[in-house]
């Protein structure tokens, strides 16, 4: 039983924990076709919009729309993208799931780093985003960065968090992250980036 994971209702798959296979489908799943483009392109940029507005009051600009929707169409043609997403509340990343989830991006979330550790094993994952302070520490973004490069895992990693100062980006990079940020159109670029190579 593993009543902390959430996953998008179009998606089915199997998760494997210890060793063993654990089946995670959603009973009312929609046949999802990761190779498809999940919704038009006005549709995805709403989305993202929503999100962008939700966490800075702003809208994107138009320029700004035009370089979302080139990250996106450099990742489309990539046929299965999942992100394992680490936050202890997963009301605030809402928005942001779901305008990953409409680029065809699954999202599986967890609330901790040790519930992260555990999907790592035996699973793969294009990315994965994570805050930085969770209840089990402020700087527990960096506690699973280093977990993850210490097991030898060189999956992606994006800090989405309450800063994207500088010294705060250079301190993920510094430790082997790709990237932090938080704005969601950002978030948005650096999942399509990673997604894409």
């Amino acid at each position: 039983d593993l009543p902390e994971i959430s996953l998008p209702s179009q998606f089915n798959f199997r998760l494997h924990v210890d060793g063993e296979g654990e089946d995670l489908s959603c009973e009312n799943g929609s046949g999802f076709t990761p190779s498809a483009r999940a919704v038009d392109g006005a549709d995805l940029l709403y989305r993202i919009n929503t999100a962008q507005k939700a966490r800075t009051g702003q809208d994107l600009t138009d320029e700004r729309r035009a370089q979302l929707m080139d990250a996106y169409e450099r990742a489309a043609g990539i046929d299965f993208k999942c992100v394992l997403w680490v936050d202890d509340n997963e009301r605030w990343i809402e928005y942001e799931r779901a305008m990953l989830e409409a680029a065809g991006v699954s999202t599986v979330w967890v609330p901790s780093t040790e519930r992260a550790l555990e999907l790592l094993t035996g699973n793969s994952f294009h990315t994965i985003i994570s805050d930085m302070g969770r209840s089990e520490g402020p700087q527990e973004g960096f506690a699973l960065l280093d977990a993850i490069r210490a097991r030898g895992y060189q999956t992606p990693l994006i800090v989405y968090s309450g800063s994207d100062r500088s010294d705060h980006v250079r301190a993920v990079l510094d430790r082997g992250g790709q990237g932090a940020t938080n704005d969601p159109s950002r978030l948005f670029e650096l999942v399509m980036n990673e997604v894409s190579r």
